[in-house]
C-alpha cells in the first residue's frame, strides 16, 4: 500500500477550500485507493498543508536572502501611544456603519467615509497594536530593479504603514 505522500503525487491531490481536498480522476480506475484516501482524508489535508507551510517558509527565507541589503535599507519603524483601551472602544464605537444607495447617494458615503477616517485616525493614538503583522512583498519596479514593500498593519484599528525601497538607478545598465 502507498502511503501518503505517494498518492498525493500519484493522484495529484491539492486543497480545494477549507478542510477539502480535490482529486484526479483517475483514482476511480483503483478502488483501494479510493478507499484510502476517503479513511485518510484529515490526514492528506494536514500533509498538504504542511507542505505548502514548509514551501512558503523557504520561498520566504530565499526572498529574505536575494533581497537583504534592500531590508537592511528599509526605515525603523517605531509605533508609539499611550494605551487606554476605554478610550480606543469609545473611539470605535463611533464609526457609521451605514451605506446610502440611490442616485445622490455618493456625497453621504464619501461623508461617511471620511468622518470614518478621522474617527480611526484618532483612535489609532490609543491602540495597543498587540497584534501587528508585518508582511514583506518581493518584485521588481517597471525598470527591472529589485524592490521590497514592507506593511505594517494592526487589524485592530486598521493602521498600515508602508515603506518601499529599490535598487538605486546607477546600478542600471544604460
Amino acid at each position: 500500500m502507498l502511503g501518503i505522500e505517494e498518492i498525493v503525487k500519484k493522484y495529484q491531490i491539492r486543497l480545494a477550500g477549507e478542510r477539502k481536498i480535490q482529486v484526479d480522476s483517475s483514482i476511480s480506475r483503483v478502488p483501494a485507493d479510493l478507499y484510502y484516501v476517503k479513511a485518510h482524508m484529515q490526514e492528506i489535508i494536514q500533509f498538504l498543508e504542511t507542505e505548502s507551510a514548509r514551501k512558503i517558509a523557504e520561498e520566504e527565507a530565499k526572498n529574505r536572502e536575494k533581497y537583504a541589503a534592500l531590508i537592511e535599507k528599509l526605515p525603523v519603524r517605531e509605533i508609539k501611544n499611550t494605551t487606554d483601551e476605554t478610550k480606543f472602544q469609545e473611539l470605535m464605537g463611533k464609526i457609521d456603519h451605514r451605506h446610502f444607495t440611490g442616485a445622490e447617494s455618493d456625497g453621504l458615503n464619501l461623508s461617511i467615509q471620511a468622518k470614518n477616517s478621522r474617527i480611526r485616525q484618532e483612535a489609532q493614538k490609543f491602540c495597543s497594536h498587540d497584534d501587528l503583522q508585518i508582511k514583506y512583498e518581493y518584485g521588481y519596479t517597471q525598470d527591472a530593479r529589485m524592490r521590497v514593500i514592507r506593511t505594517i498593519s494592526c487589524p485592530k484599528c486598521h493602521l498600515c504603514i508602508q515603506d518601499e525601497v529599490s535598487e538605486p538607478i546607477e546600478n542600471m545598465w544604460n
